[in-house]
């Protein structure tokens, strides 16, 4: 069940992509990840995001395209028509005039508050596992959508 109570069907490619997205919770930012990886000073691979890649990854886990080497966060807003109202699977935009990072959308309260959830934390100085420690830089789920200054639009998802 989400914040607002709702279920998410497995049966449907939006339920199974918000369960997926919430299954990363936890999971490591790193800058440029897009699932299961070597990355600097490791032996073996390790599961890491960023924040496009928390999008793309779930989607393509999820049945839908596999965008995770063509889609950062500025092309899937290119590519997201505007909402005013979002929906659970739609996009959250952020950046200073220009978009540079990207949530899922969970849930809308009838307040209006928007639960998002996505890596977030660090930025394109976090390229180690060690780093992403050290920054608390990992996936997350806010109870707002404002829970950065920067917040542009809401877009529409890749399921609706």
């Amino acid at each position: 069940m989400n914040a607002s109570g709702i279920w998410y069907d497995r049966a449907t490619p939006l339920g199974r992509y918000l369960l997926k997205v919430l299954s990363y919770v936890g999971t490591p930012y790193l800058w440029g990840a897009k699932g299961m990886r070597y990355y600097t000073g490791l032996l073996t691979p390790a599961f890491a995001l960023d924040c496009s890649g928390g999008v793309t990854v779930a989607a393509q886990a999820a049945g839908g395209p596999d965008l995770r080497d063509t889609h950062k966060a500025h092309r899937l807003a290119d590519e997201s028509e505007p909402v005013e109202v979002p929906e659970p699977g739609d996009l959250a935009f952020y950046g200073p005039g220009k978009v540079v990072h990207v949530m899922t959308v969970l849930s809308r309260l009838p307040s209006g508050e928007v639960f998002v959830v996505g890596p977030s934390g660090g930025d394109s100085s976090t390229t180690t596992l060690e780093m992403a420690r050290q920054q608390c830089a990992s996936s997350k789920v806010y109870p707002t959508h404002l829970y950065r200054a920067d917040f542009l639009r809401f877009g529409k998802g890749l399921f609706r």
